[in-house]
């Protein structure tokens, strides 16, 4: 079972889904309808995916939403000619890269257009200095990834060369997701490799024509889902029960409200695990016969609850929803997004979570034949133009190419995470976790309606310090993980709770006095805020030195109790502070406390002295403390303010 275990986490991401999907089919038919090159009809079908993004872009014209981009830098020279015509031929190849989505009165369809030329942009870089060409390069490959597509004329695939010099380039290709996923990427960059040695050396194409094309996909998808045989009927019975009564929005601490409507507005950051860390949670994938996608899941979800306090959560997974072995060489789109939910409730073990995790992502692996956009119609999941439906994170867990590709006179390298963006968010928040040669990169992609950049960093070092509480005990349940890093804790527990300070020469001070030196020191500043109402420092001061020498004209002593019963407004303060400066102490009181508590803690403070406002004196008892109004205490007092110790008692509070 270990080496079964070692085999199993070895394996890409899509190829684990793969090999899931095909071991949990003991419960589906044999028998599946195959995928075979058909006549073209007159009209070709969108794929479901595709519908929806059709959909989302009448919604939103021209939007970079759902650009996927992609960059390598190439060091040589490249033969641009050839370059163009390995492009050429990728297209010719595989009809979706040369299609058109047009609309008709019934919906959008497939227009499949002759071969035609790539946009192959260039641009040269070497007039700039050269500590400027790599951040001038990476705005290039920026304002490229946030360009939209037309999708009614085409092409939905552009490519750009940024040169820095004549060996260093910046090997731009852009595509449209209604096209492609990131598994044709991997398919496009093979063949573009071995179109270009081949041509290169003089010789014709080395690649045998492709046996499927993506129409050939949606005609059969489209049958299948229209049919709803055995085999999708068990996919809807399986998703209709799993997200039956499905869970309320997750609504994540942000710096803003949620707007009503989206702007899709976003921006990524990237951060990297601990390789030390990542060892670990492989090991712990392997004990528990899981994958590291299921364990770092698992710190995730445990994440969002202790950010939302929510024990029930719905996140959107991605897998590449290849699940026939002639699906693997076609260009396309075919991801999907499945909706993992997730039970947190009896504050589990990490250990315990995991298996829940796990148990979720199996499930749903064999299930992935249904297209999300079908779910949401199945479910009727109420709609909003304030945030996604379904689910509002998303987690991909995916291997990017980290190794470099040689071909004739250049060698291609993977451009790091995060350095080109469309500039858009799809959802709240989606975190992409790619596996490097040394750890895993978490590239997160944020709407910015929502949050600011420092709360995504302070979530990255959350999810590594939890991540690293659980694989260090994994037994420990999920309120005893750690959340906070080692700077936030001294933060926290030491810096924030370090008020030893050096007192004033002549000793200790009261706060009414700090307060009088700040009125001294900025007078005419804005001390209060309140409803369109403003007292500046000096205001604020008068005021109170008018309540106090009423209070002292009253009878009131240093050090006995004056109750307090004013509504939260600026008059709060002015009383606060005045009774303060008699020497008294004050006892709140709130007025919507019932009239039985209210006699009872004025009795028990023998209190002589109530400070309250004219609107709010009937509550009080008839028989109980004289009534000091601060609409009586006038500015035109002339007793000054008697002088208080600094040991004199400030307050009394009832709990």
């Amino acid at each position: 079972m270990t080496d079964l275990n070692q085999r199993l986490a070895g394996l890409s991401p899509e190829k684990r889904a793969l090999l899931m999907q095909q071991l949990s089919k003991q419960t589906a038919p044999a028998a599946r309808k195959e995928i075979t090159r058909q006549p073209r009809p007159a009209r070709i079908p969108v794929s479901h995916a595709q519908n929806r993004l059709w959909f989302l872009e009448q919604m939103d014209p021209n939007s970079a939403t759902y650009n996927v981009p992609s960059a390598m830098w190439m060091r040589g020279r490249p033969d641009c000619a050839i370059l163009q015509r390995s492009l050429d031929e990728i297209v010719r190849r595989h009809e979706v890269l040369r299609t058109a989505i047009v609309t008709d009165d019934i919906g959008p369809q497939q227009r499949i257009l002759p071969p035609a030329p790539v946009p192959l942009r260039r641009v040269s870089l070497e007039h700039l200095p050269a500590a400027q060409r790599r951040e001038e390069a990476a705005a290039l490959a920026q304002q490229e990834a946030g360009t939209p597509f037309n999708f009614s004329t085409g092409p939905l695939l552009r490519a750009l060369l940024i040169s820095l010099d004549e060996e260093q380039h910046l090997f731009v290709l852009n595509g449209h997701h209604i096209a492609l996923d990131g598994w044709s990427y991997t398919i496009i960059y093979t063949e573009l490799c071995q179109l270009y040695d081949a041509y290169c050396a003089g010789k014709p194409s080395p690649l045998a024509e492709v046996p499927l094309q993506y129409a050939d996909y949606t005609l059969w998808q489209n049958a299948l889902l229209d049919d709803e045989g055995e085999t999708m009927r068990k996919q809807f019975a399986y998703w209709q029960q799993r997200l039956v009564s499905h869970p309320p929005v997750l609504e994540l601490p942000g710096d803003r409200p949620r707007p009503a409507q989206q702007s899709r507005r976003g921006a990524a950051s990237v951060h990297r695990l601990d390789p030390t860390l990542y060892d670990g949670l492989k090991r712990l994938s392997r004990q528990e016969g899981a994958t590291p996608f299921m364990v770092f899941a698992t710190a995730f979800k445990a994440l969002l609850a202790r950010y939302t306090g929510q024990l029930d959560l719905v996140i959107g997974m991605g897998v590449a929803n290849r699940p026939r072995q002639e699906l693997e060489a076609l260009v396309g789109f075919f991801a999907n997004t499945l909706a993992l939910r997730t039970d947190l409730t009896g504050d589990p073990t990490f250990r315990e979570l995991l298996a829940r995790v796990k148990d979720g992502t199996l499930g749903a692996y064999a299930h992935q034949d249904m297209p999300v956009e079908r779910l949401l119609d199945v479910l009727k999941i109420d709609r909003s133009l304030s945030h996604s439906p379904l689910f509002q994170v998303m987690l991909f867990f995916q291997n990017f190419p980290s190794e470099e590709i040689r071909l004739h006179g250049l060698v291609l390298s993977p451009i790091e995470p995060g350095v080109i963006s469309s500039g858009t968010s799809r959802v709240d928040l989606t975190l992409f976790a790619s596996e490097e040669n040394n750890g895993l990169a978490m590239y997160i992609e944020y709407a910015t309606d929502l949050f600011d950049a420092t709360t995504i960093a302070a979530m990255a070092g959350h999810l590594q310090q939890l991540l690293q509480s659980a694989l260090g005990d994994p037994d420990r349940r999920l309120s005893e993980l750690e959340l906070l890093t080692p700077a936030e804790r001294r933060s926290v527990l030491h810096d924030w709770n370090d008020t030893a300070r050096a007192l004033p020469a002549g000793g200790a001070v009261t706060a009414h006095a700090l307060f009088e030196a700040q009125a001294a020191r900025t007078p005419q500043a804005i001390a209060l805020s309140h409803l369109g109402r403003e007292l500046s420092y000096a205001e604020l001061d008068q005021r109170a030195d008018a309540l106090a020498r009423h209070l002292l004209a009253r009878g009131v002593q240093p050090g006995e109790l004056v109750g307090l019963f004013v509504k939260r407004s600026p008059d709060m303060l002015v009383a606060l502070l005045g009774i303060l400066k008699t020497g008294a102490a004050y006892v709140p009181l709130d007025p919507i406390y019932p009239a039985e508590r209210i006699a009872f803690m004025l009795d028990d403070a023998q209190t002589r002295y109530v400070v309250t406002q004219r609107a709010l004196a009937p509550l009080l008892p008839a028989s109980g403390p004289a009534l000091v109004l601060l609409e009586e205490a006038r500015l035109n007092e002339v007793a000054p303010p008697a002088p208080v110790a600094a040991g004199e008692t400030a307050y009394v509070i009832y709990t």
